[in-house]
């Protein structure tokens, strides 16, 4: 849960191009084939309309019961990329940082106060 938090305040990458292979038409506006369509992924990160009011929050609960029940929409959180271009090496990177987390609580010594 962490680790998806930390990805999604802290992206790998912080936007995704693509160029339309077509002609499109997105309601009124008309899109020529070949145009570059470039994605703030941040904007998605930090939508409150995806992820409730505490977007700006460090909440690893939120991924509590997995992305789906995150946020609003599973689309909406793009940490290492989509499509061809995704990151071959995400789950490895996935994996360390959990690793890493691991070996840093472990080296952690906690006490408790009386008050």
């Amino acid at each position: 849960m962490v680790v998806l938090e930390v990805l999604r305040l802290y992206p790998i990458m912080v936007f995704v191009s693509r160029q339309t292979l077509q002609n499109l038409k997105l309601g009124n506006i008309e899109i020529p084939k070949g145009f570059n369509i470039w994605l703030w992924l941040l904007e998605l990160h930090f939508d409150p309309k995806f992820w409730g009011p505490d977007v700006e929050k460090f909440n690893p609960e939120r991924f509590a019961n997995g992305i789906s029940r995150a946020c609003k929409s599973s689309e909406a959180y793009i940490p290492l990329c989509i499509g061809a271009q995704v990151c071959p090496g995400r789950s490895l990177a996935k994996t360390e940082l959990q690793v890493l987390f691991a070996i840093i609580l472990s080296n952690l010594s906690l006490i408790i106060l009386d008050s």
